[in-house]
């Protein structure tokens, strides 16, 4: 039974000997029921909700339930990680909406194709799609379409890698979106960094009586972020576990977990995408949809939140800084105000490379961004190395074979690496998005920078559209702001 509407599956009428008007009421449940089993991610009411809807509609012409349940179905394959076509499908769906003026409808393709979009690994595409979606639902005033719509747009900046712009929207929906929301909205908060907004969503979910999937891995996800942070693995893992029993049967959530998963725990470099494996072995950037994760240590992100943890025999890996406590064993960690960027950077490339080492053009380019030319560089190259073998001590020995440069551990040893520097901007961008604006001089002592400075990036950040300034009184006061969100209200 779906709480919210006092019915279940089972009491849909046959459609046989019934007129269709009553089966096209009975349509309005059904689609209703769908939404919201959605919402949950109750992956089992929303198959028996389905299968109900198309007894219902056997031989029935309304376009409103019979593109109902083709959108229905699309969710489902959507939540099942079956997305060949899909784009395709949505996009079918939104035009058929469309030409039969159902507005609510059209939003919610748009969002599932969107969503499916994303699936593919089409970003720019999805992200385009998710802000018409998320305008056309703004533009109708339907509430449960802009939840939905505004959901997947802040998926859509955290996967871009803009976590202040997704916790800007959920800390906005967290705040007016009905019950069936709330999970969906506390995960998406834990993944974009906002641990305490998680909270404050699961807190007023606890009110609810409705039964979600989605509040259940919210819950268990913010259980591995405290087992980390503790360092208890045990917590971590019974977290871990819990999610994915929560998210059975949802597989773009599942994925996720897994990957946050290799990002925080210093042990385990399996179960996760392909992209997050090679990140943490040290090849490419983190990915976008794990940047949230990155700064949830702590607040603010003031100094590096990825580190490369080395070990004796080799398997260095990048961790971020939620997974320090889970660090077994004696481990010196060395501080960010012991060593240059440059030369923490070439430390952290030069560990990841293991005891193969690391050809000297390569390296070079990695730490310099230009190519290496012997006669003029070789001997900044050697400053480098006396620098990296300073910065390190006795915990590595540095030797070199040919164009090859190599260390081997002898100690474990951690070491911020610099590209997990947080800019200037983003921490002002994440401190306004979290307190909900500021001046700048409340964002200057909230992040320990002198004022001038914030009030230089701050001018710049409102010329780029990032944030916006109103005057309050006598101040100016800051708010980070979406080009297509708009906060939606309770009318």
């Amino acid at each position: 039974m779906e709480p919210s509407l006092g019915v279940s599956p089972e009491q849909v009428p046959s459609p046989a000997g019934q007129d269709a008007s009553l089966r096209e009421a009975w349509g309005v449940v059904c689609i209703a029921a769908e939404r919201a089993s959605v919402a949950r991610l109750n992956v089992r009411a929303l198959r028996n909700w389905i299968d109900a809807h198309a007894r219902l509609v056997d031989g029935l012409s309304a376009p409103e339930a019979l593109l109902g349940l083709d959108l229905a179905r699309g969710w489902s394959r959507l939540i099942a990680g079956d997305v060949d076509g899909l784009v395709e499908q949505a996009t079918a769906i939104e035009s058929a909406a469309s030409k039969a003026r159902i507005a609510p409808m059209v939003i919610e393709a748009a969002s599932l194709g969107a969503m499916a979009a994303l699936a593919r690994g089409e970003l720019g595409a999805a992200t385009a799609v998710a802000r018409r979606a998320s305008r056309m639902a703004r533009t109708e005033a339907l509430p449960q379409q802009e939840y939905l719509a505004h959901l997947v747009l802040a998926r859509l900046r955290r996967f871009s890698g803009r976590a202040h712009l997704a916790l800007r929207i959920v800390g906005a929906l967290g705040r007016i979106a009905s019950p069936q929301w709330r999970g969906w909205i506390a995960w998406e908060s834990l993944l974009a960094g906002g641990i305490e907004e998680a909270r404050i969503v699961l807190d007023a979910d606890e009110e609810a009586s409705v039964a979600s999937a989605a509040s259940a891995a919210a819950r268990a996800l913010m259980a591995v972020v405290e087992g980390a942070s503790a360092g208890r693995r045990d917590v971590l893992e019974q977290g871990a576990q819990a999610a994915r029993e929560a998210l059975s049967g949802c597989a773009p959530w599942q994925w996720e977990l897994e990957d946050a998963l290799v990002a925080v725990d210093p042990d385990r470099l399996e179960g996760g995408s392909a992209a997050v494996a090679a990140w943490a072995c040290g090849d490419g950037a983190l990915p976008g949809w794990l940047s949230g994760v990155a700064g949830l240590a702590r607040l603010p992100p003031e100094a590096a939140s990825i580190y490369v943890l080395a070990r004796p025999g080799g398997g260095s890996r990048r961790l971020i800084e939620l997974g320090l406590p889970l660090v077994a064993g004696p481990t010196s960690e060395l501080g960010t105000e012991t060593g240059p960027l440059r030369t923490r950077k070439a430390a952290a490339l030069l560990l990841l490379a293991g005891p193969a080492g690391a050809v000297r053009e390569t390296f070079f380019r990695s730490v310099y961004g230009f190519a290496f030319a012997p006669v003029i560089h070789q001997g900044v190259l050697d400053v480098l190395l006396h620098r990296v073998r300073a910065y390190l001590g006795d915990a590595v020995e540095m030797s070199r074979s040919g164009d090859v440069i190599a260390i081997e551990v002898r100690r474990a040893l951690l070491v911020p690496e610099e590209d997990a520097e947080r800019p200037l901007d983003d921490r002002i961008l994440r401190a306004l998005a979290t307190r909900g604006g500021g001046s700048a001089r409340e964002a200057a002592e909230f992040l320990g920078v002198p004022l001038r400075t914030v009030q230089s990036a701050l001018r710049e950040l409102v010329d780029e559209g990032e944030c916006v300034a109103h005057r309050q009184g006598r101040q100016i006061h800051y708010r980070v702001e979406d080009t297509t969100f708009s906060e939606p209200t309770r009318h």
